[in-house]
């Protein structure tokens, strides 16, 4: 979920501080963007549930269990990038 904090705040904060945008990895179509696109697909309290039942995706310990809890708003394809551990190239 950083990834998406991380985008949100940018774009959210950054023209109050007077700099330009600093380049971004969404939209180039890599994994982070991949995995961006799916996390905004989640609403805000099955994340704190998600949190809850984990602690975090990077100790998502029940996969099946995490495609189940997002099967109405991720793919299967999806739910398996955000429960697997995250390669960023």
């Amino acid at each position: 979920m950083a990834i998406r904090y991380a985008e949100e705040m940018l774009e959210k904060y950054l023209p109050y501080t007077g700099r330009t945008l600093v380049d971004s990895p969404v939209g180039t179509g890599n994994m982070f963007d991949r995995a961006y696109r799916a996390a905004r697909k989640l609403p805000d309290n099955l994340l704190r549930q998600i949190r809850e039942e984990f602690g975090s995706f990077g100790t998502i310990t029940d996969p099946v269990r995490f495609a189940d809890m997002t099967s109405d708003f991720l793919t299967p394809d999806e739910a398996r990038l955000l429960s697997s551990d995250f390669r960023y190239s």
